[in-house]
Parts: structure tokens; C-alpha cells; sequence
């Protein structure tokens, strides 16, 4: 589950993986995904270092803003790929 989740700003935006940081336990904590300077960062909650999962909060808010040369053709991919 979690792979699939990594891979969806690869599959539906072309974004490559740059980084992946794993907790001192082994844990995936952060990794970013990127292309043409857009850069997509997701992280992990963390409940004993104060990062909440969204799930737990009294509001949920999210955005991505991506600049792409050609839009139609990202939105194609992105459909393609589940979005």
C-alpha cells in the first residue's frame, strides 16, 4: 500500500524519486518526488514526534500546484495513472 502510494506522483505527474529518509526504527519518514522543480514531499505521521496524521486532525487540507509545460498532457497521465 504504501509503495503504491510513493509511486502515484511518478506514475500520474513523470516526477522521479529524489529522496527517501527512513526513522532511526526503519520507518519510511520522509520522501520527495520531483521534476522540472516541482517538488512533491509526503511524510509520514509520527505520533511520538508531534506529527499528527491527517486523519487525526479536526480539519483535513491538502494542495499540489505543479508548472508543466503542457497541461492537457499531464492531466492525461494523470487520469491514466488513477488520478
Amino acid at each position: 500500500m504504501l509503495d503504491a502510494l510513493l509511486d502515484f506522483p511518478s506514475m500520474a505527474f513523470g516526477f522521479q524519486a529524489r529522496m527517501r529518509m527512513p526513522a532511526p526504527d526503519g520507518r519510511l519518514m520522509r520522501t520527495e518526488r520531483g521534476d522540472q522543480g516541482n517538488v512533491v514531499v509526503l511524510a509520514a505521521a509520527f505520533e511520538e514526534m508531534g506529527l499528527a496524521s491527517p486523519r487525526d486532525l479536526p480539519a483535513r487540507q491538502g494542495l499540489v500546484v505543479c508548472h508543466v509545460d503542457d497541461v492537457d498532457a499531464h492531466c492525461a497521465q494523470a487520469k491514466a495513472a488513477g488520478a
